[in-house]
């Protein structure tokens, strides 16, 4: 059967299981007391060697926990180290640019122009946006749904039909 090393006293809670171990600290995992010896390794020694904690997202808001424990409650690990404060389960995105200046351009013609939305935070972001003004479509896609770190592009045609000048808002959320 396959073998593995086990140090003695590595593992303060499984230690009078590991220490009732002989065969110069080797055990056939085959054995029933071998995979016993496993589990408590499992159980207590990586739990106890990893028991970092990172911020966990749950239905209204941000706990502090392990990653199993975040498992246990459904919620949604971050991470290891990631705090709570600033709370990390809300979406942080990013608009860029925030103007967009399409310059002159002559009646009857068009000129396309892109904005960016980025998540820049650690959950799913989701949004979206319109415009009612006379010149102006949003022409790529009026909605997004990005996970950390992602991007959306979309373009913004404008096509004036008199001459003047021409002012349009783009309205949505920026992230949910």
């Amino acid at each position: 059967g396959s073998t593995s090393r086990i140090r003695k006293g590595t593992y303060s809670l499984c230690g009078p299981i590991v220490n009732r171990w002989t065969e110069s600290d080797r055990m056939s995992m085959t054995r029933p007391a071998g995979l016993l010896l496993v589990l408590c390794l499992f159980l207590f020694g990586v739990a106890s060697e990893a028991l970092a904690e990172g911020a966990c997202c749950i239905t209204g808001g941000c706990v502090q926990t392990t990653s199993s424990g975040c498992l246990l409650i459904g919620g949604e690990y971050l991470g290891d180290g990631i705090p709570c404060d600033p709370n990390p389960c809300v979406p942080i995105c990013s608009l860029e640019p925030t103007v967009l200046d399409f310059g002159r351009i002559t009646v009857n013609t068009s000129r396309n122009l892109e904005f960016v939305v980025r998540n820049d935070g650690y959950v799913r972001a989701t949004g979206s946006f319109s415009e009612s003004c006379e010149g102006f479509q949003l022409v790529s896609g009026t909605t997004y749904d990005l996970e950390p770190g992602e991007s959306a592009p979309f373009t913004v045609r404008f096509r004036p039909i008199t001459t003047g000048g021409y002012e349009c808002q783009v309205d949505g959320t920026v992230c949910d």
